[in-house]
């Protein structure tokens, strides 16, 4: 059967609607036809993009190896012929048969691999995707496999690099692991995709915002819709509505029933008092059973702030969905013409609160991202620093915090309104006798980046208890600056 005449086949017998279950029992009832095994390979494939795309770590295998997509995938391998090397170590890989995995995957690569060399879109597709956080040893035999294939240097790098993610213990290890490959290969799209994870995983919203929007267009790991799905989430983490419903949007014209982007788009409409428009859109969710989890909730929400408490009383009565109990007491208060006591934001700290305080002791962070979440969190707010207004460089692809840079991964570049560039490091504390040499080094890249030409670049260190030598050599750059933090206590 060619592509074409397969194409056409699934065009005519299995409708979008149809269900995987009914799927499998169609191909069950064709045993006889004489491209079965195609058909069955077609529908594997199917499967596997359902129940591995779009994450990059199993977090519990055993769920997963219940689950009914697996089964079914389980199931249509068994009835593949032991030949089919490359489905049959998926298969193995999910039942934990791990010897038989490695032994399978080396003989499918062993013949795939004869007459042509994997690129990086089968690195990805075929190997990172289904076996993600794969056994010891996996990646170690993948590894050997592509060199015995004489794949390219780029390829045998990126599947380095996939071992060591995979080793890494900590966000931050895979941090420090992703990022210094960047630096070398600084237009990586499987390594910005997997930084854009450990961004979102340790809630750097923007620096995530700028992995997803430099590869966006042409990802590799995950699919589009993905994409703009988390683009759309960092965003709104930002309170960035209007970018937020961009991306939101844009998911939803690739996948109209995307897990949750309905209600989130909602929510972000809500958020901008656009509240008829996230009623219509709350009111498809309950109709198509979407998002149930938080629709509803918002929905009361919705209708509170239309100032139709009745509505949401009613729908509340009704008992179809679970509504929190701080919904329904607010929607009666409303109803009853009682006071709302809205629950207290968090204090936020205006700039002369910050800069009033008096030191009373000095003291330590008890690490540099400690120090930089501060500092970059008094720049975000507007509050001068170092004496500077300053704001974070960002471009489309681009944020300074922990921007990388060939030689190595900046605390924060930021600029004045002027254009000038400011490269800023922290160190927790003195022990740092590299600091002046390492931030020099920086200020000498930028003055020689044809990216960054008649731009002005300073250097700016901040340090707990600077030692006489690094004063010294900093005093003799006119290029730098160097500052001394202190955390303050005050007594009330």
């Amino acid at each position: 059967m060619t592509e074409e005449a397969l194409q056409a086949w699934i065009e005519k017998e299995v409708p979008p609607d149809m269900k995987v279950e009914e799927v499998a029992h169609k191909l069950d009832t064709m045993q006889s036809h004489p491209d079965i095994e195609q058909l069955r390979v077609w529908f594997e494939n199917f499967l596997l993009d359902c129940i591995t795309m779009d994450f990059i770590y199993y977090s519990d295998m055993k769920s997963f190896q219940k689950g009914n997509v697996t089964q079914l995938f389980l199931r249509n391998t068994e009835k593949l012929p032991k030949e089919r090397k490359y489905f049959w170590s998926i298969y193995y890989f999910f039942t934990g048969e791990y010897e038989k995995s490695l032994s399978a995957m080396r003989k499918s690569m062993q013949k795939d691999y004869i007459d042509r060399m994997c690129d990086l879109q089968e690195l990805a597709y075929f190997y990172l995707i289904p076996f993600k956080n794969a056994f010891p040893g996996f990646w170690d035999m993948i590894l050997e496999q592509l060199q015995q294939s004489a794949a390219e240097k780029i390829v045998l790098e990126h599947c380095e690099l996939i071992r060591s993610y995979y080793a890494c213990n900590t966000e931050m290890e895979k941090l420090s692991v992703l990022t210094t490959f960047l630096q070398t290969h600084p237009d990586s799209v499987i390594a910005k995709e997997l930084l854009g994870t450990v961004y979102g995983n340790l809630k750097m919203w923007k620096n995530q915002i700028a992995c997803f929007e430099s590869v966006i267009e042409q990802p590799l790991v995950y699919s589009k819709a993905t994409w703009y799905c988390s683009a759309g989430w960092a965003y709104g983490k930002c309170k960035d509505w209007k970018q937020e419903e961009c991306y939101y949007r844009k998911c939803l014209e690739l996948e109209w029933d995307y897990p949750f982007v309905n209600n989130n788009l909602a929510y972000g409409l809500y958020q901008q008092k656009r509240y008829a428009e996230a009623k219509e859109i709350l009111e498809n969710c309950l109709q198509q059973k979407l998002d149930l989890s938080c629709a509803p909730n918002n929905y009361v929400r919705v209708l509170l702030a239309m100032g139709d408490s009745r509505q949401a009383l009613s729908f509340i009565k009704k008992g179809t969905f679970s509504i929190s109990k701080a919904l329904i007491k607010r929607a009666e208060k409303v109803q009853n013409h009682q006071p709302i006591v809205l629950p207290a934001e968090s204090a936020v700290k205006t700039n002369s609160d910050l800069q009033s305080k008096a030191l009373e002791k000095a003291e330590q962070f008890s690490s540099e991202r400690l120090l930089e979440e501060e500092l970059t969190a008094r720049i975000e707010s507007g509050m001068p620093v170092f004496g500077k207004q300053l704001k974070v460089y960002q471009r489309k692809g681009e944020y300074g915090r922990q921007y990388i840079i060939p030689i190595g991964r900046l605390d924060l570049l930021c600029e004045d309104a002027a254009g000038n560039l400011y490269i800023i490091e922290l160190k927790k504390d003195s022990g740092y006798d590299d600091a002046y040499a390492q931030t020099a080094a920086y200020l000498d890249w930028f003055e020689k980046s044809a990216a960054f030409a008649n731009r002005n670049i300073y250097g700016i260190i901040c340090v707990n208890h600077p030692s006489q030598n690094l004063l010294e050599k900093v005093h003799a750059d006119a290029r730098m600056q160097i500052y001394e933090y202190q955390i303050s206590y005050v007594e009330r």
